[in-house]
């Protein structure tokens, strides 16, 4: 009977036996020479590379992998794991390897596929490809870069090598007119990074807080930017690149590649994107039906003033005034307290009467299943707002109702993904909220959730209580115009009732009328006041509002 041959990752866990036996690198090659000889004629690399490789793969179950995992794989001393470091680098080139600036490694994902396919690993052919397939691999290097999966100095080398395999397409083209070969390392990886958040990620406006966050030292990012704010970075001597803020504010906060240079280098995959792509679900003001709301005398007041600095032309002044005096000029709002005391009512009234549609935000609609996918929607979700703030007369709404599911405590020390991504997405929100220009209302029933951070970022902090007796009298009136005056305050004092839940009560007793043909008496609506109520035996406290 013929004995089965063995496939790579076999052969492979036959070496990493021997080493867990303690066994020498010398032993090792001795009592695997068949599976090292089947490995190295596949993957066409030399026996210690295969020795190499097959401890990184066993080590690849780690999070992080660094020389130090792989001496102690092998049995040797981290000294002379140092002595293969050409044998890691032609791994490397043969695109078996990825190593990031912290010296952590890894094997890319589609060489492990193709292990398992028990096949060689070929390195993609990069030579002369299209403009989108240029696109797309500058945006694979630049995301392995931002997830730490690839150094500084090797995204470089492979984004310098895609440039000289591709010298006719139009995008490297118009990279060597305007000699962005000839300006440094760090400005061409920050120009590589700004295409890569335009094409891939769909954001033209970005932060040196985020790009900090890409490059391996800080000190990096910080010169860039002081360099950018003083007028001397070369990228702005055409220019490449130019501060994305709106409204002519150049502060420098936050940056963009220029519009025509982007039209150039992007004219093989049709251009820059047209805003008019970017759909915008805007809520006119003018289809807000207006309503009269009852509030308590705090909140009266509060709201009175968010009116007046809302109102267009007062609003327009005092953007003017904090814009030249250097503070920001976005306005943050939260609404917070009980359920059904009228905070997002208050938001719909506010537009109404200062003739500004609202941005609605779909919390749900921000979360998806795919990895970076929801931080993507969050950032859109912004540069679709400050298009509708650029394409309209009057500043809208961004609107995010119930926002303790987007605006909760951040996890310390997040280990799983779903952890990571809320911590992301959050994290993105609140550098949004730093630079906003516009206004932003949340509302929220949980403000005990949410996190500090977004606390202090809400300039006008509005607290909704329970209507008091007499406001609950005139809510009872409004909504009930049948009622007397003692009957609208008798049920004014008889239940501590919140707006929505009398709004509750009125909707059941047209429902009751429209059902047995005749008037509700006061006696059944008391009934009906009583039924609002949960009662639970396990409670001290028998009543529980119900929205």
């Amino acid at each position: 009977m013929t004995k089965k041959k063995k496939n790579i990752l076999e052969c492979m866990s036959t070496i990493v036996d021997q080493f867990g036996a303690e066994k020498t690198i010398d032993v090792v090659s001795t009592e695997c020479k068949s599976e090292i000889r089947l490995i190295a004629s596949t993957l066409e690399i030399t026996p210690i590379q295969v020795l190499i490789l097959s401890a990184i793969v066993e080590c690849s179950c780690r999070s992080r992998v660094d020389m130090q995992d792989v001496a102690s794989t092998m049995n040797l001393s981290y000294t002379k794991m140092l002595s293969y470091e050409e044998e890691i680098k032609s791994l490397k080139e043969k695109g078996l390897l990825i190593q990031n600036g912290d010296g952590y490694i890894m094997m890319p994902q589609e060489a492990l596929t193709a292990l398992k396919a028990n096949k060689k690993y070929v390195l993609p052919n990069y030579e002369n490809i299209s403009e989108s397939l240029i696109i797309e691999r500058i945006g694979e290097i630049i995301n392995y870069r931002s997830q730490e999966e690839m150094s500084e100095y090797d995204a470089t080398m492979a984004l310098e090598e895609l440039r000289k395999l591709n010298p006719q397409s139009t995008f490297f083209k118009v990279f060597k007119k305007y000699e962005l070969d000839e300006i440094g390392d760090d400005e061409t990886m920050l120009f590589y990074y700004l295409v890569y958040e335009y094409t891939i990620e769909d954001d033209d406006r970005i932060n040196w807080w985020t790009i900090s966050n890409f490059f391996e030292q800080k000190r990096t990012s910080k010169r860039l930017e002081r360099a950018f704010r003083n007028n001397v970075l070369m990228l702005q001597k055409t220019p490449i690149i130019e501060p994305s803020c709106e409204d002519g504010m150049k502060s420098g906060d936050c940056i963009h590649i220029c519009d025509n240079i982007k039209d150039e280098l992007l004219a093989g995959i049709g251009g820059i994107r047209s805003e008019v792509k970017q759909k915008v679900s805007l809520v006119s003001s003018q289809n807000l039906a207006a309503k009269t709301l009852y509030f308590n005398a705090e909140e009266k007041s509060q709201i009175e003033r968010l009116r007046n600095l809302l109102d267009p032309k007062n609003y327009d002044n005092i953007c003017k005034r904090l814009k030249a005096n250097g503070q920001r000029s976005g306005f943050s709002c939260i609404f917070y307290g009980s359920p059904g005391t009228g905070k997002t009512e208050s938001v719909y009234q506010l537009a109404k009467q200062t003739g500004r549609d609202i941005f609605p935000v779909e919390v749900p609609e921000l979360r998806s299943c795919w990895v970076g996918e929801s931080e993507k929607l969050v950032k859109n979700l912004f540069v679709r707002y400050r298009n509708a703030v650029k394409n309209s007369e009057v500043a809208p709404i961004l609107l995010f109702n119930e926002a303790d599911a987007i605006f909760g405590q951040r996890m310390e020390g997040a280990q799983r993904s779903v952890d990571k991504m809320e911590n992301t997405m959050q994290n993105i929100i609140l550098q949004e909220m730093e630079t906003l220009d516009g206004i932003l209302i949340a509302t929220t029933n949980l403000a005990c959730n949410l996190d500090a951070a977004f606390e202090r970022r809400f300039l006008f902090k509005v607290r909704f209580n329970k209507p008091e007796v007499p406001v609950k009298a005139k809510i009872w009136k409004s909504m009930l115009p049948g009622l007397t005056e003692v009957q609208a305050e008798t049920l004014a004092g008889e239940f501590d009732f919140s707006g929505g839940q009398i709004e509750n009560i009125s909707r059941k007793k047209e429902v009751q009328e429209i059902i047995s043909g005749e008037d509700v008496t006061f006696e059944e609506i008391q009934s009906f006041c009583k039924e609002e109520t949960l009662t639970d035996p396990n409670r001290t406290t028998k009543r529980i509002g119900f929205k």
